[in-house]
């Protein structure tokens, strides 16, 4: 086998290797079988160019720790990592429903329905990783995979902290440049906010069909993130609502303090915007009502005047001028009045929506 594992190979430590899945710039990527636990696995394999640096093989080495210490429903998760004929490789779940890359090619363009689901579920995952302080720094279609019920996930946490060290060392340059921070661009300090940026730059191609920057070389694509101003997605996806502009720029924002601060935030309000609630939550800030959901409304006592007793007479008459009122309590409940009932805007007035 040559050193950049260009031939097949028939095993990778005790893993039996049944074919070659992808290939990137950094390794290969192989579908094959645990005969330990007689499973299927993806085995990606760093070529020997990078695996031969120390401090990359300390830092695939603990991401690759942590990352399987990172237990999430939506993160592929790493089953073991380890050494072959000079070459570090990693090994994580098959997940073999293909990339949502493949889907954007397929399609050229998603629905934002449908974009909106998948970004919920994978900014769940950045969520998770970024409790722990774990950076991803490579998010892009091809890293997004699918299992066969159409499930998404996110893979290769491990391979871009290693990468990491490659940029430092100036072997070449981190990440992918259609979907480079800003700060990622410049070599400055990333952190859970550089994730966003490259989120929102995956969700903003799916919906469009191209990314928002087109270079000639991958420099010149690096330096549209820092120094170009995104166009307005509804250029190119004129179907969507109006909000869509300002959702947009906020997530490609090139100042990290005045982008969305967490992938959560932005997928919500993506999903608000594909279901419609967005000009609800709009309509509420205007009429100055809470957007919370509702609350059981308390109940409220209601005075009820007893009724008229018949004439009394003599010593029954004198007792009934000396008893107090005592009114019965009856509960009534208010009617819920929150805009968290509407589902959509045809539940809206037509005035209603002209405030929007």
């Amino acid at each position: 086998m040559e050193s950049d594992a260009r031939e097949l190979p028939r095993f990778i430590g005790r893993y039996e290797i049944e074919g070659e899945e992808a290939e990137g710039g950094m390794g290969h990527v192989y579908v094959a079988r645990d005969p330990r636990v007689k499973r299927r696995v993806a085995v990606k394999l760093l070529k020997k160019l990078y695996s031969s640096d120390p401090g990359i093989r300390r830092r695939f080495e603990q991401e690759a720790e942590a990352v399987a210490a990172l237990e999430h429903e939506a993160i592929v998760p790493v089953y073991d990592f380890g050494e072959h004929e000079g070459m570090l490789y990693i090994v994580m779940r098959y997940v073999g429903g293909g990339t949502l890359r493949d889907r954007i090619r397929a399609e050229q363009k998603l629905r934002l329905r449908d974009i909106a689901s998948v970004i919920d579920r994978v900014a769940s995952a950045l969520g998770a990783a970024h409790a722990r302080g774990l950076v991803h720094r490579d998010i892009k279609p091809a890293n997004i995979l699918f299992d066969e019920r159409e499930v998404p996930y996110l893979s290769d946490f491990g391979v871009a902290k290693a990468a990491e060290t490659i940029e430092e060392t100036g072997t070449m340059m981190l990440g992918t440049p259609q979907y480079l921070s800003p700060e990622q661009a410049m070599g400055g300090e990333v952190d859970a906010r550089s994730d966003v940026y490259s989120l929102g730059v995956v969700a903003f191609h799916a919906i469009t069909g191209r990314p928002p920057f087109e270079a000639k070389n991958p420099m010149a694509m690096a330096m549209a993130h820092v120094m170009r101003k995104p166009p307005r997605i509804r250029e190119l996806a004129p179907e969507l609502p109006p909000v869509a502009d300002e959702v947009f720029e906020q997530v490609l924002a090139k100042d990290p303090e005045l982008r969305y601060q967490s992938a959560e935030r932005f997928a919500r309000d993506l999903r608000d915007l594909a279901s419609g609630r967005w000009y609800l939550v709009k309509l509420s800030n205007k009429l100055g009502l809470a957007t919370a959901p509702p609350t059981r409304p308390e109940p409220v006592a209601v005075p009820v005047p007893e009724p008229e007793p018949e004439p009394a007479t003599g010593k029954a008459r004198e007792r009934q001028r000396t008893l107090p009122f005592r009114p019965r309590q009856v509960e009534h409940t208010l009617p819920d009045t929150s805009l968290r009932d509407f589902d959509d805007l045809d539940d809206l007035d037509e005035d209603e929506t002209k405030l929007l």
